[in-house]
């Protein structure tokens, strides 16, 4: 709970009521969904890699079949999406990211990830895609993902100052946006 006794006093769970999260505040809040989804068996990692000035950095991760309508197919195609949920070091906010590809393992071009984004979201069709969902470097494993931008995640986070988990909340509230589900489970703890 985020609560303030005067405006530079901070109380609660999280160190600030701005909306962002410390890298530490992130950590404490995957690990707490990777023991639920161990519970649950939802099949969430935590995946941690070492950077190369020694640091480690850690990030959520999870793969899913489903079927998708692309433009140049006939007929929807069974694709494996690999989800990430990862720390935004500039923006200090989780973000969510995600893979798409063919069962041959060939990826799926940007333009048809906007396409199957904006059937799913048909309240956004008229917004620039390039401010929504965008293809950036992935902030742990420096690879390319499709990446919701984070520019607004620090004003969502504000409206749940009671949320228990921040992360949890982000995703409770982002990932339908991108098929993605996410149990009820993690809520209740």
């Amino acid at each position: 709970m985020c609560t303030s006794t005067s405006p530079t006093v901070k109380q609660g769970k999280y160190a600030s009521c701005d909306g962002t999260i410390t890298y530490a505040e992130f950590s404490s809040d995957i690990e707490a969904i990777t023991r639920i989804s161990n519970e649950i068996f939802d099949n969430w990692q935590l995946k941690r890699v070492t950077q190369n000035d020694g640091t480690e950095k850690s990030y959520l991760t999870k793969t899913e079949t489903k079927f998708i309508e692309l433009e140049d197919e006939s007929e929807p195609l069974s694709c494996s999406f690999t989800y990430h949920v990862v720390y935004h070091q500039s923006y200090q906010v989780p973000c969510l990211g995600f893979n798409v590809y063919r069962l041959d393992g060939s990826s799926i071009l940007l333009q048809d990830v906007w396409t199957f984004f904006r059937k799913t979201n048909t309240e956004l069709t008229h917004k620039p895609m390039v401010e929504i969902l965008t293809e950036m470097d992935h902030p742990v494993l420096f690879t390319p993902v499709f990446m919701l931008h984070p520019c607004r995640t620090a004003e969502l986070l504000t409206s749940l100052p009671h949320s228990n988990n921040k992360v949890v909340s982000f995703l409770s509230a982002m990932a339908p946006a991108i098929q993605l589900h996410f149990d009820d489970a993690y809520g209740s703890d």
